[in-house]
């Protein structure tokens, strides 16, 4: 049973148009490939990127240095780096997820078993499981046991196709999915795999994220506009209803 997102009466908010300045810089390598996808280290002062080329790179703000992780034999679609910056995971064209040492490059595990592109992977707020979507229509949950002793505990079914975003709550007993052909968000308890709630929305969903708390859950829509969602709350989702709260129009 999952509960049906109920709208309220929204307060809408134009975002004006905003020129941001600021200083960049740019590092590259001759091995780095053409980059997919970013993610900085906690501490921010490292970032790892991935390569059309199956290969991650880190790179150093300070000193400019790049180290190149090898491994995928297909592009990376997505990577992500734990809080603690100990451990970076990456989904690739490959159908593998992998986790790598975030200092040394060193691979930890490799999880096989997507039967196409994983899109998108996650670590949760203590880095203690890590979420993987694929263009199969599944998501996968991976436990760390201990000593990075890693095992798949959960694959959730029915997902849309092709998922592209996923996104634990911070407390890691809930995560939310959206595709960008769907006008659907879902929202499924961690533990037992069942959808507890379903955001409807006008066009399709591009983006999506929590709140620091828990308390909400952002989407962004290609009718422009961003909505704040009401999260499930898993001490009584008998009784839960999703609401909007807020959207955000785009000019």
């Amino acid at each position: 049973m999952h509960t049906s997102s109920h709208l309220v009466p929204p307060t809408s908010v134009r975002v004006p148009s905003a020129v941001w300045s600021a200083s960049s810089r740019s590092v590259s390598s001759k091995n780095a490939g053409l980059g997919t996808c970013v993610s900085f280290y906690p501490d921010g002062n490292k970032l790892v990127s991935g390569s059309i080329y199956g290969t991650l790179n880190i790179q150093d703000q300070k000193t400019g240095a790049v180290e190149v992780f090898n491994g995928h034999t297909d592009i990376v679609q997505e990577v992500d780096v734990s809080r603690n910056g100990r451990m970076v995971v990456s989904g690739s064209n490959d159908k593998t997820v992998r986790i790598w040492d975030g200092a040394s490059g060193e691979r930890i595990h490799v999880f096989e078993g997507h039967e196409h592109w994983v899109l998108s992977v996650g670590f949760s707020p203590d880095s203690s499981r890590v979420v993987s979507g694929s263009r199969d229509r599944t998501i996968w949950v991976h436990y760390n046991l201990e000593l990075d002793q890693w095992r798949t505990a959960m694959e959730l079914e029915g997902a849309q196709r092709l998922d592209s975003h996923t996104t634990l709550s911070p407390n890691g007993t809930h995560l939310v999915t959206s595709n960008w052909h769907s006008t659907t968000a879902s929202v499924y308890d961690v533990l037992t795999g069942e959808r507890v709630a379903a955001f409807e929305h006008n066009g399709n969903v591009n983006g999506i994220a929590y709140s620091p708390s828990g308390k909400f859950i952002a989407t962004a829509c290609d009718d422009r506009t961003v909505y704040l969602w009401e999260a499930p709350i898993i001490e009584d989702l008998q009784n839960q209803v999703s609401s909007i709260l807020v959207t955000f129009t785009h000019r």
